[in-house]
This record gives structure tokens, C-alpha cells and sequence, in this order.
């Protein structure tokens, strides 16, 4: 969905669910081109979000000072940037009550990663 849209901002959650693992959820939402406003996730006890995703869409893969802001819930998020490229990039952070830790892409996922550029 990112790449489809490079000009829009989007959003998505990495939810885990205690039966089924992992799945990516595109809540419905509405983009500019700088920024994506949608439905939040109703979590449980079954499945809960463990990464919270947006573009940038044509910009650079960073966390903006309204990311800083928004990001206050403890957990781990993700922006995707230059998204109408072949390979866009990424990077990632986990927040707690608004305090950030920048995180190694290589310590969240597994396996080989060839279509986007981390920064690390």
C-alpha cells in the first residue's frame, strides 16, 4: 500500500494474534501528503498491535516532531520513506511514554530483507 501511493501518507499495525501469529492490518484511513489520519485498532487480550507503521510517502524514511508527539504509547514504530522509489527506505524505534530508542530493523525481523533500505 505504500509503494501504490507514494504521494499519500498511509498507515499500518503489525498485530499479533496468540493463535494465529502475526498479520499486517491496513486500518481505513485518509492521507495527505503529509499526513495519515485513521481508525485506531480495537486490541484484546487475543491480539494486539507490536508495530505501529506510516509513510512519509516521497520523503525521506524519519521521525517528524509530530511523530514525536503522537508516539507516546509504549511500543515499537516504524516510518517507510521514498516510497515511489525501487527500494524505499526504513527505520524504526521503540517509544515509552515519549522517551525513543532508535532499533536495529535486524533485531525486529527475520530472514532476508531485499526490497527496502534500512537505516540504521
Amino acid at each position: 500500500m505504500f509503494c501504490e501511493t507514494p504521494d499519500i501518507e498511509r498507515s499500518a499495525n503489525i498485530v499479533w494474534d496468540v493463535y494465529d501469529g502475526y498479520f499486517v492490518v491496513f486500518p481505513e484511513q485518509m492521507g495527505t501528503s503529509v499526513t495519515a489520519c485513521f481508525v485506531g485498532y480495537m486490541e484484546n487480550e487475543i491480539d494486539f498491535i507490536v508495530l505501529q507503521l506510516h509513510s512519509h510517502g516521497r520523503l525521506q524514511a524519519f521521525f517528524s516532531s509530530t511523530d514525536d508527539a503522537d508516539e507516546i504509547r509504549t511500543g515499537f514504530y516504524g516510518v517507510i520513506g521514498e516510497c515511489h522509489e525501487l527500494y524505499p527506505q526504513a527505520t524504526f524505534r521503540f517509544s515509552c511514554g515519549g522517551k525513543f530508542v532508535k532499533i536495529n530493523p535486524y533485531e525486529l525481523f527475520e530472514g532476508e530483507m531485499e526490497s527496502v533500505v534500512f537505516l540504521v
